[in-house]
């Protein structure tokens, strides 16, 4: 697999002009592109810029709307239900994050829940924003199914990340991970290298340990720290889907 070496802004200008050709709005525009180079400038690659085409597609193909619908269902000083409307999640979530950073400075702590709305991307773009408000922050979602409970061979859990950002008089301390073994991404891109998995990650269709990645997107992803890994998976479950009145991982159609 051959590489090419962009500079960051270049980069940002041609993922900006990418979504503005769908019709996606400028504003919006400016924060996909922020974001996505973002992820790559982090070394979070799978989430970066190889996210474009699936976007793209998911707008062209009616998945999802290329404008952001931001629409507040029930507010109150301290917490917010959004509707996303169906729209691109990321520009979705960034205003989600400014809303919580506005009540976090009136009133000292917020939640925002936001529901109907497409894949986020990475969470610590939203919990590094939250530090450099000078607070700390908390962000989780699921996803579709991919990740098998312990002790079971089918999807049941999204990946289900979490990410949670402390300020600091320097750098701010930003950690974000999947709650299974390997982020579903990475699964993805192991197959366009021709790499294999490493062991103890994924299971095929039928329950079996497997290295393949073709297996493991048919299969299932296994949770990190086996049964505490599940159980924190369970808990993003619930802060995500019940809270918000969003749909479960099992319920989310997986559209690429």
């Amino acid at each position: 697999m051959s590489y090419v070496i962009v500079f960051h802004e270049e980069l940002r200008r041609f993922t900006r002009e990418c979504f503005l050709r769908m019709g996606v709005p400028e504003r919006d525009a400016d924060v996909i592109a922020d974001h996505l180079v973002l992820a790559n400038l982090r070394g979070v690659d799978s989430h970066g810029v190889i996210r474009i085409p699936y976007y793209l597609e998911g707008v062209e193909r009616g998945y999802v709307r290329p404008e952001s619908e931001f629409r507040v269902l029930r507010e109150n000083p301290v917490m917010a239900l959004v509707d996303g409307g169906g729209g691109l999640g990321i520009p979705v979530a960034a205003k989600a994050t400014e809303l919580a950073i506005q009540k976090a400075r009136d009133m000292g702590v917020a939640v925002v829940c936001v529901r109907n709305l497409g894949h986020i991307g990475m969470l610590a773009y939203y919990t590094l924003k939250v530090a450099e408000a000078r607070m700390m922050g908390l962000a989780a979602t699921n996803s579709p199914a991919r990740v098998a409970p312990w002790g079971g061979s089918k999807p049941l859990f999204g990946t289900n990340p979490i990410s949670f950002s402390i300020p600091s008089a320097g750098k701010p301390v930003i950690f974000d991970m999947a709650t299974s073994k390997i982020a579903d991404f990475k699964i993805r891109m192991a197959l366009m290298r021709g790499d294999r998995l490493q062991e103890g990650v994924a299971l095929s269709p039928d329950g079996r340990p497997t290295t393949s990645p073709e297996e493991a997107l048919r299969g299932a992803l296994l949770p990190f720290g086996e049964y505490k890994g599940y159980a924190i998976s369970l808990m993003v479950e619930a802060l995500s889907a019940l809270l918000g009145g969003a749909l479960l991982s099992v319920d989310v159609v997986r559209h690429a």
